[in-house]
């Protein structure tokens, strides 16, 4: 009986003794300065300030888990959860990179590397008398595409608002001027746009700016004052001169620009008149000009 009596006290007495251990260990762990997040340091911003990343940031771990576990923690952050608010809170970010380390007893670090995304072209709504209200589906249309032409060559002036800078995957991540001419590639869609949405698909975006390249490489004195997106197969290029170019950009768009080139040469030497030119059909163009007074 003694012998079993020792045995169940040395059993208890090594049991408190690895529970203590075991709430030592998780205090040091959980609620120790050594694990706890001081320093927030950003990377790779160039115009979003670094206190704005840093605020998001702290917002997110001054949160506790379960109402009293510490988030400020290099065991506790989530990290996955933490880059999803940035972006999200962000639009002009397009990628976040989270990483923490060890810095003695000052606590540890946290490091956040961003990349924020390069303006490609201007996407502004633009609003003809005939396509007030219409979504992006409906203008997509066969229907909508002939009252967004007819709106075009009747109206004295476009009117032009929600412009976006885009990137390179046709994201709207920051609002830009309303402004025609410019260097940077303009582009005009007939449906609503909003932050952080995609407001052209990379596809398109892509076709365009090798369009508005082979135009200037191809067609001299041709100015374009911006590209109209009607669908992921049409393109309308409305020149300064007031008149529009009808492309197909699921074709070769090099071959429609010599096709333009050879037409302004031979058939049309006065534009002064001209109401469209459409190219989508290959070899067989139409053209319109306005009937002389």
């Amino acid at each position: 009986m003694p012998k079993r009596k020792s045995i169940k006290f040395k059993i208890a007495v090594f049991g408190t003794l690895f529970f203590c251990l075991l709430v030592g260990v998780g205090y040091l762990l959980l609620w120790s300065p050594i694990f706890k997040i001081g320093d927030i340091i950003i990377f790779g911003n160039q115009e979003i300030s670094s206190q704005q990343i840093q605020d998001i940031a702290r917002q997110e771990i001054n949160k506790k888990i379960l109402g009293f576990l510490p988030k400020n923690n290099i065991f506790l952050i989530d990290t996955d959860a933490l880059k999803q608010t940035i972006l999200q809170e962000i639009s002009q970010i397009s990628r976040v990179v989270i990483s923490n380390e060890l810095a003695g007893l000052q606590g540890a670090k946290l490091a956040i590397v961003i990349e924020e995304r390069q303006p490609r072209a201007i996407v502004c709504r633009i609003g003809v008398p005939t396509l007030v209200g219409d979504s992006m589906e409906q203008s997509t249309s066969t229907n909508s595409s002939l009252r967004l032409r007819s709106g075009l060559q009747s109206a004295d002036q476009e009117i032009f608002n929600q412009c976006f800078y885009v990137d390179k995957q046709g994201i709207a991540f920051k609002s830009a001027p309303q402004t025609k001419g410019s260097l940077i590639l303009q582009l005009a869609a007939p449906y609503d746009l909003s932050l952080g949405a995609e407001a052209v698909k990379p596809p398109v975006l892509r076709a365009v700016e090798q369009l508005k390249k082979s135009l200037a490489e191809t067609v001299s004195g041709l100015s374009i004052d911006y590209f109209i997106i009607i669908s992921s197969q049409e393109i309308y290029a409305k020149t300064q001169a007031g008149w529009l170019i009808y492309f197909d950009i699921n074709t070769d768009l090099s071959h429609q620009a010599q096709i333009l080139k050879e037409l302004l040469k031979q058939k049309i030497t006065n534009t002064k008149n001209l109401e469209y030119i459409d190219l989508r059909l290959g070899e067989k163009v139409f053209y319109k000009e306005t009937p002389k007074n």
